[in-house]
Order: C-alpha cells, then structure tokens, then sequence
C-alpha cells in the first residue's frame, strides 16, 4: 500500500509566502481598480493608489511613480516620508529622460533596476544621493510602464536599510507595473471617450444654434464661449475677432457684473499690445500664460483685468482659416500653472470645429447676399414668382426659346420730346424714375414681365415665361392703374410748366420667346408681329387713351366697356387693323 510524503516545513513556509505575496497583489490591484470605478475620469487618484499599493506591497520606505511627456520625466505621486523629503524630491522634476537619475535612466531604457546601496555606490551623483538622505532610504528598485514595448513612466520602491532586490522583488514589481498600466490607460481611455463627448455635444449645440439662426454669428459666438468653458473646465472663457491689427470682443461668460464691464471696455485693443493672444495669433499655434500676477511681460492693465475677472492662467487658441488666424478662444482658471497637453489638444480640436461654424455663418450670409442680388436682378425682368423658380434653380427651362400666345403692352409718354429739349438732364432722369417706378410696381403685382425699357418707352408682356390666368385682363387692368397713377406725377410737371401724358397699346396674339444676348448679357425677349401691333396701337394712342386690338376686346368677354374706333392704318402693317379704345380711360 503507498504512502503519501508530508510535505516539510520548508515547502510549506514557501507556499504560505506566497500565497500571501498574491493576497497582497490582488489587494493592490483592487484598491486601483475601486479608485477608478470612484473617479474614473482623474488619473491623480490612480497614481497616487499606486505608489501607496507598490510601498504596502514591498513594505517598503517610500514609492513614487512618474510619467513620460514630451520627453520629460514628471512627478506622477509620492508617498510621504518627510516634508523635507518630499520637497527635495519634487524638486527634482521634471527632468530630462537624458539626465543623471536611477528613475531617468529605466525610462529610457524600459529595464528594470535598483541601487543597492546610496551611500557606498561610486555611481551615485551627489544630488541623488542628498535626496535619499533628506527622504532617509538607502535602496531603490524602479522597474518601467510600458505600453506596447514604450515607456510612459515608472515606479520607484525604497527601502531604509541597503542590499539587493531578488529576482523574485523585480519580477513582482513588474507584474504590479502591467496591472498599473491597465489602470492608467483605462483612465486615459475614459477620459478620451469623455472628452469626444463632450466635443460632441458642444459642436452639436453649436450646430443646433446655427440651424435657429444660420444667419447670425453672435449667437454662435456665444455658443463657442459656453462650449469652451464648459470643455475645460474653466473659470471664464471669451472668444475675440482680429481685423487690421485690432483685437474685438466678440462672446464672453460672465463672472461678476464688474469683470464683464471690465472685459467690454477692455476691447477694442491693438493686437501688437497683447502679447499671449498676438503670439497665438502670428505663430497660429496655442500659448498660456500660467501666472497673471508674476508674469513681468503681463501689462499692468492686463493684470488688472485678470484681478477683474477672478483669474490667474489664461490659454489663448487660435481660430485658423486657409492658415491665417481671424480670431482666438481664451479659457482662464482661478489656480496658476502651466496647462496641460491634452487641455491644451483638446481646446484646439474644438476650435478646428469651431471654425466650421464661424465659416458656416459667413458662407450662409455671403451665399445670401448673392442670392438677394441676383433675385433683384431677375425681378427686374420677371414677376416675383417666376424670379424666385429661377434663383432656385427651376426656371431655367422656361427661359428656352419656344411659342406661345400672349398679351403685350406698350406705354409712352406724350410731350417727352418737347420736355427732353426743355428740361435740364437731371429733370429728364427724374421723370423716368418716377414714371418708372409707378410701372414696375403695378406691372409686378399684375404678375407681368418687363421686356425692355426704351428712355419713354416700355414694353411688358402677359403670359410668359410663367402662365397665368386671364392675361388680356390683367393688362387692361394694370393699364388702367398706371394711367391713375401716372396722374399725380404728371400734375406735379405740369406746375413747373411741362405738358406730359401717357398713352397706351394692348394687342394678344403669338410670338417666340426666349433668352438673347451672349454669355454675360442676356435678355429676355419677345418676337413677331403681335408686339409690333401692340407698338402701333400705343403711338395712335392720345395721351389718358388706351387702344387695344380686337383679338384683345374678345378675350376680355366683356369685361371692360370700349368703344370702337374704326380701322387704323398702321405702320408696317399691310391691312387696315381695326383698333378700340378702353371708355373711362
């Protein structure tokens, strides 16, 4: 029968060992992971409960933990010992990744190492050497945190007394590493996510502002103000405009109602005396100032309005456009100190999307204004309704050449001749306006087109390019609303001692119509015999008469009262054409 062999107390002692050493890793690993389900978003906390879990882990004097930017070692955390410790810690950072250290050289490196002994060790700088004295350790074992084969940091242990870390201290000290590096990309990850967010949802309330009111950029401005601030967490944030080398303020949040007016007087203010906001401006790249008060370059009357305003830091960002910056975003904080990169990233990013709006605004109103030109031009030539299909797009079929039955007027005045060789040229030109702008207005509310203005002469057309119903009565009609219209402003030439009347022609019949000219200069413009008749009828007209020929008379069914006049010999015309004249005219 076997035997089973007990176990001797060597084996068991070893076990136990480490099976508390496991005990105490997953602890640690616990406490970070209950640190970042509290405040996920705060790195600070997840650095701190790593130098306290690494220091409990090893039981050992003293922890830190750093991190790599830009090629700088920074402080991350530090477990107290002393205050004179500490202070001769931090005083040390940050600090090239070239420079003398133990924690320097493991992040260059990404390699484990310790220091057995501070005191004995002829590597050892004088300085490092005053700070594990001042911090009271004599060992130190630091390994790296490496993401994806890259050193962002490390994490230091001390111990009091000298000696050589294990293989075993080394390799848990690493395993801790890897944990603390989860723990701090889920962090930064967190953050990430938080922060595009956030981005969203201030564009989206940018864009949501546009949509309210896409023609105005105050209320956008506004918005990239509120957005900023809310994005960084910011005491105040502004927005400015730059035009000829002057700094305008175009948002601002409020603080107090003294700060407020303290900014408002502030501007408009020469670019070239603001130094922060200038160097964001000419180099197109951020700049911060960490210290409003111990800046010696911040002008006094700056310093003032900081004090106004409640701030102490301020990081300006400018808004690009083709390269050139038209204006910034400025984000201040209470507290001094230097901003961040990721603050510093995170506020350029919006302003890129900031941009977008700014220039949405403006291309909206430019497009605008194009469009309320170019509808003015087509109004001068079409009724409202027919200019308004081609400002958008879907009218340009009815400007090609086709046939179709319509209804022409002429106007003309009477006396102009005799008028012209009496009156001086600004008198002429001020009868034209007059006489023109009665016309237009009726012919536009009677839905007609003008063709062409001829000094005294004008002739408009029914029915074209749009249809519309009944054309040989709204021609009569507005006919007759001009003649009304025209009276007053022939009394008042009459008072200055000039005789003026108009006359008019109507004649309905088919013409081809369509757009003239060449590329640049077009018309539109109506051919065959019924304008040449409607011409005729208007020249035999008297001044207060309106003539019109039969085809006319027949499609108003009655409607209008005329009385006949017999048949005309017309210019042009090889048979007499029978002509009528409107009674009551």
């Amino acid at each position: 029968m076997a035997t089973r062999k007990k176990a001797g107390k060597g084996a068991s002692a070893d076990l136990g060992a480490q099976l508390a050493e496991a005990r105490a890793q997953q602890a640690a690993t616990a406490e970070i992971l209950k640190i970042i389900a509290s405040s996920p978003s705060d790195a600070q906390p997840v650095f701190d409960a790593i130098a306290e879990s690494a220091m409990r882990l090893f039981s050992g004097h003293s922890a830190i933990v750093t991190r790599v930017v830009g090629g700088m070692l920074h402080l991350a955390a530090l477990t107290t010992t002393s205050e004179a410790g500490n202070k001769a810690v931090r005083s040390r950072f940050p600090r090239a990744l070239s420079s003398a250290g133990l924690l320097a050289s493991v992040a260059l490196s990404g390699k484990p190492t310790f220091l057995s002994d501070y005191e004995s060790d002829a590597d050892v700088g004088q300085e490092s050497r005053t700070t594990a004295r001042a911090s009271g350790y004599r060992s130190l074992l630091a390994v790296p945190l490496l993401l994806d084969g890259k050193s962002i940091g490390t994490i230091g242990v001390t111990r009091r007394e000298p000696g050589p870390f294990t293989v075993h201290q080394v390799d848990l000290l690493k395993t801790f590493a890897d944990q603390a590096v989860i723990a701090i990309e889920n962090v930064r990850l967190f953050n990430e996510t938080r922060e595009a967010l956030e981005r969203q949802a201030a564009t989206a309330e940018i864009l949501k502002v546009i949509a309210s009111s896409p023609s105005d950029a105050q209320p956008v401005f506004d918005a990239i103000a509120n957005a900023a601030l809310r994005l960084l967490g910011g005491h105040s944030s502004a927005v400015t405009r730059v035009a000829d080398e002057m700094v305008h303020l175009s948002a601002h949040t409020a603080t107090s109602r003294e700060g407020s007016e303290a900014l408002k007087s502030f501007y408009p203010r020469a670019l070239s005396s603001m130094r922060g906001l200038a160097q964001a401006v000419r180099s197109g790249e951020p700049a911060y100032l960490s210290d409003t008060e111990s800046d010696s370059e911040f002008s006094e009357e700056a310093k003032e309005l900081a004090r106004s305003r409640g701030y102490r830091s301020l990081l300006w960002v400018p808004m690009l456009r083709e390269g050139v910056a038209f204006g910034t975003i400025n984000v201040s904080r209470r507290e001094p100190g230097p901003f961040t990169d990721n603050q510093i990233g995170l506020l350029k990013t919006f302003a890129d999307q900031a941009v977008i709006a700014v220039e949405n605004v403006r291309l909206f109103n430019e497009t605008k204004a194009l469009n309320e030109e170019r509808m003015a031009r087509l109004k001068s030539f079409f009724s409202p309704q027919l200019a308004e299909l081609l400002a958008a797009g879907k009218g340009e079929e009815l400007l090609k050449t086709h046939r179709r039955e319509i209804t022409v007027q002429f106007f003309d005045l009477r006396g102009f001749t005799a008028f012209t060789g009496a009156a001086e040229p600004e008198e002429v030109m001020e009868l034209l306006r007059d006489f023109h702008g009665a016309l237009g207005k009726l012919v536009m509310e009677h839905e007609g087109t003008i063709e062409r203005f001829a000094g005294d002469s004008v002739m408009v057309f029914y029915n074209d390019p749009l249809p519309v119903e009944r054309p040989a009565e709204r021609a009569v009609q507005s006919a007759l609303a001009l003649m009304h219209a025209f009276e007053p402003i022939a009394a008042n030439w009459r008072k200055r001692g000039h005789d003026l009347g108009l006359g008019a022609g109507i004649a309905q019949g088919y013409a081809t119509l369509g757009a003239i000219g060449f590329e640049g200069r077009r018309d539109y413009a109506a051919i065959g015999p019924v304008t040449n008749l409607a011409a005729r009828l208007c020249a035999e007209a008297k001044g207060g008469q309106i003539l019109a020929d039969r085809k006319t008379v027949a499609a108003l069914e009655g409607a209008f009262e005329f009385d006949a006049l017999g048949d005309l010999e017309l210019k042009g015309f090889s048979k007499p054409v029978a002509a009528f004249a409107l009674r009551g005219a």
